[in-house]
């Protein structure tokens, strides 16, 4: 959401917490910026998660809390 503000290396490191932390699995919502654009990096990040054991799942939701912010990633453990 804050991709303006907080670079690949971030979001990446704050995965890594979060998996660390968590038992199985992480939710990421939303997947776009404040003005509504995916965010630029995320494939690779995707690409990062897999290559490192878990399975990733981009999922619609069937709500909008901002423009294009209709799905989540679904990050589970391996």
């Amino acid at each position: 959401m804050y991709a303006d503000r907080l670079d690949y290396q971030f979001h990446l490191t704050t995965l890594n917490e979060l998996l660390r932390v968590s038992k199985e699995e992480i939710r990421i919502f939303p997947l776009v910026d404040l003005g509504g654009k995916r965010y630029k990096h995320l494939d690779q990040l995707v690409s990062y998660l897999e290559e490192n054991g878990c399975s990733v799942e981009e999922v619609k939701v069937n709500y909008e809390f901002q423009t294009n912010a209709n799905s989540m990633l679904k990050i589970r453990k391996s």
